[in-house]
This record gives C-alpha cells, sequence and structure tokens, in this order.
C-alpha cells in the first residue's frame, strides 16, 4: 500500500505540471535517495562506541526507512524523524558525517519524514548504552 501512496503522491505532483517540472521533481527524488543511501552507510559507523567512555551514544539522529517488497527485499525510501528520546542513538563523536549528509538532504529540499517510533524514556529508565562486541568496540543500541 505505501508503494501504492508513494507513486500516487509522484503521479499527483506531475499532473498540471511541464515536463521540465516533472524532469526537475524526479531528479530531486534521485537526489534525495542518493544523499539517503550515503547516510544509511554512515550510519553504521555512527553507532560504533567505546564500551568504557560514558555517554558515548548519547547523540540522536534520523534513521532510515526501508519499504519491505513482496519478494522480502528492502527498498530504502528515504529518512525519519523520531521525537527526542527515541530509538537511534549514535556515538557524539562519530556524528560530523551524518550531519553533512542531513545538511545537504536539507539544503536539496529533500523531506524528512516523521515516524511513528517506541515512547521516548522514561525518567528512571536506563540511557541508550554502549554495547561491547567481539572485535573490542561496541555499538550504541
Amino acid at each position: 500500500m505505501r508503494c501504492i501512496l508513494f507513486a500516487g503522491a509522484s503521479l499527483l505532483a506531475s499532473c498540471g505540471s511541464t515536463h521540465d517540472d516533472s524532469v526537475t521533481q524526479s531528479s530531486r527524488a534521485a537526489v534525495c535517495l542518493d544523499i539517503a543511501r550515503q547516510y544509511a552507510a554512515a550510519l553504521s559507523d555512527a553507532v560504533i562506541c567505546d564500551p568504557t567512555v560514558t555517554n558515548s551514544c548519547s547523540a540522536q539522529r534520523p534513521f532510515e526507512v526501508y519499504l519491505q517488497t513482496d519478494s522480502h527485499e528492502l527498498v530504502l525510501q528515504g529518512l525519519c524523524q523520531c521525537p527526542a528520546g527515541g530509538p537511534v542513538h549514535v556515538n557524539p563523536a562519530r556524528t560530523a558525517r551524518l550531519d553533512e549528509l542531513l545538511s545537504r538532504f536539507a539544503s536539496e529540499g529533500c523531506v524528512m519524514g516523521n515516524c511513528p517510533c517506541p515512547s521516548p524514556l522514561r525518567p528512571g529508565d536506563p540511557p541508550p548504552s554502549c554495547h561491547p562486541t567481539t572485535s573490542g568496540t561496541g555499538t550504541c543500541s
């Protein structure tokens, strides 16, 4: 259903517009998706943390959104923001590339989605933390 809505929105955007407008919108969508792909790749680096460092998972950034097709493939759709305290926590020392890509995403006129997310942390909940991995580093979760 989401795929139909996405395609429908693209079709509606091109109704009543010139061919040049449709090409521009299509080009922008491709640019936005390319930035989202780069962001998704950079996000895997941003969750690397040091379990011995306090607050090494204290930053929060948007996350990538995928659509699962009927053939169970995941297709990147874009980026999505959760309210503060949502599920994507990253190492604040590793956010520079993410921030650069988010800036480009915004400057290109790309739209950040708002996703339904788990409830924010409540008083007394443990803060996001860095969990050790077998490689000697950790990962935010």
